[in-house]
């Protein structure tokens, strides 16, 4: 279809969406890229998108999709907790105990950064405790 109709931007989001999945987040976006701004209007596009520069570490392209979610008229629970982790995902590395003592050392930690570490933690104890294990 994609063929025929270049600009059929359903039949590129379906195509993202499946390289997505496949974890061919390069892939995705590149299908993706001339339907950018519409997928950055709708939950299922941010989430899209948010998964595919998680996946590829774009932590400068990840940041402003939080605003364009805070702009959607209304998302569910189940979107909106999908993209929460999908941005946590992200910042892994950055929240790890390292990067808290850098962020403690600089004076930017807040409670707020806090309990967001915390949370993630638990998280990934609850979803993946083998990374847990001593």
């Amino acid at each position: 279809m994609l063929a025929v109709e270049p600009d059929n931007r359903k039949a590129r989001f379906d195509l993202a969406q499946l390289e997505t999945e496949s974890s061919n987040f390069g892939a995705s976006l590149k299908i993706a890229e001339s339907v950018l701004t519409d997928l950055r209007r709708s939950p299922v596009g941010i989430l899209l998108l948010a998964t595919d520069y998680a996946g590829l570490e774009e932590k400068d392209l990840l940041l402003p999709l939080v605003h364009d979610w805070q702009g959607l008229p209304q998302a569910s629970a189940a979107s909106s907790t999908a993209f929460g982790v999908a941005t946590c995902k992200i910042w892994l590395d950055a929240t790890s105990p390292r990067g808290s003592r850098e962020a403690k050392s600089s004076g930017q930690v807040s409670y707020d950064m806090a309990l967001a570490l915390g949370n993630l933690y638990f998280l990934e104890w609850r979803y993946e405790p083998s990374l847990w294990e001593l």
